[in-house]
């Protein structure tokens, strides 16, 4: 998505927790980093941005962009995720759905 400085700056947030953990604990394997990773919400926010470029930049581009470009209710949604408002963020794919069909 282009977008790097934000993430970096989460990334930098996150290993500093992790360091102060291995710390206390007198455990510096971080063995559970990249598990750590995935289940916080930062890794779960770069899953759905994974997702969401392969939609939107592989094969099925062109169809992504014809609804996106008509549904103002989708870029809202979009944008409110992208940009973190709300809380979008952090809500799963299936609220995301909802939103989007139900009048």
């Amino acid at each position: 998505m282009g977008e790097g400085i934000s993430f970096a700056l989460e990334y930098g947030k996150f290993a500093a927790a992790q360091i102060q953990s291995a710390l206390r604990a007198q455990r510096f394997d971080f063995s559970d980093y990249t598990d750590a990773l995935a289940r916080s919400w930062l890794g779960k926010k770069l899953t759905r941005l994974h997702q969401t470029a392969r939609l939107f930049y592989g094969r099925t581009a062109p169809v992504c962009f014809a609804v996106a470009a008509r549904s103002r209710r989708l870029q809202s949604v979009g944008l409110k995720w992208y940009n973190g408002v709300e809380e979008w963020h952090q809500r799963s794919g299936w609220e995301a759905v909802w939103a989007l069909l139900r009048p």
